[in-house]
């Protein structure tokens, strides 16, 4: 099997399974960041690039159950931890802005991250491509990243409305669609079945009798 092939499907593997960044954004623009880190050693000082401008941050130690401080310092974030194990910072951001009737956000994150837009938002133009995309649950769409950076602009449709905007729906500037709704979901569908016949050929050629 090649190499790629295994690297792609470990990393659409980790995508699915533990996303170390989930950013949750709210029809405002703002955003929900929640970032799951490890200290490995204790007592530890855990530093973490933010992404947009937080407002609002907590900690907390996924083991002890124990809420720790955050402090923000030029754009990162400083969580001291006193005992080794898992930890989730939670953050309130102002992420998204808006242009006309288009939405558009850009961040990097040098982790594996996951993107749910708000209700009934419809992708114009997504960067890179996703590795994954799921329904979030309550007409939500979840795009999922590898580490790097990530611009993704969207409308927000009015409640049953059933097909997207125009291509020039961006007044006053803004987006050129890049990438078609139906295509990046096309797309994921085509990587999670490629990925599923190559982990079968990788079983069937470990377990098959000399």
């Amino acid at each position: 099997m090649p190499a790629s092939a295994v690297l792609a499907l470990a990393l659409l593997l980790t995508l699915i399974t533990a996303p170390a960044v989930r950013v949750e954004v709210a029809g405002s623009g703002d955003a929900l960041v929640s970032y799951f880190l490890r200290a490995g050693d204790a007592p530890a000082v855990l530093a973490e690039p933010a992404i947009g401008e937080p407002y609002f941050c907590h900690a907390l130690h996924l083991g002890t159950g124990e809420e720790l401080p955050v402090e923000l310092e030029g754009g990162t974030l400083k969580v001291v931890v006193p005992s080794a194990g898992d930890v989730e910072v939670e953050c309130v951001t102002a992420l998204a802005s808006k242009t006309g009737r288009v939405w558009s956000l850009e961040f990097s994150s040098r982790h594996p991250v996951e993107v749910v837009l708000p209700e009934n938002a419809v992708t114009l133009a997504v960067e890179p491509e996703p590795a994954l995309i799921q329904l979030a649950g309550g007409n939500r769409v979840s795009l999922f990243f590898g580490p790097g950076k990530v611009r993704v602009e969207y409308v927000i449709l009015p409640p049953g409305q059933a097909s997207p905007p125009p291509a020039d729906a961006a007044e006053g500037g803004g987006a050129v669609p890049s990438l078609a709704y139906a295509a990046l979901a096309l797309a994921a569908v085509a990587a999670i079945v490629a990925a599923a016949a190559a982990f079968w050929l990788l079983r069937q050629r470990k377990f098959r009798r000399p």
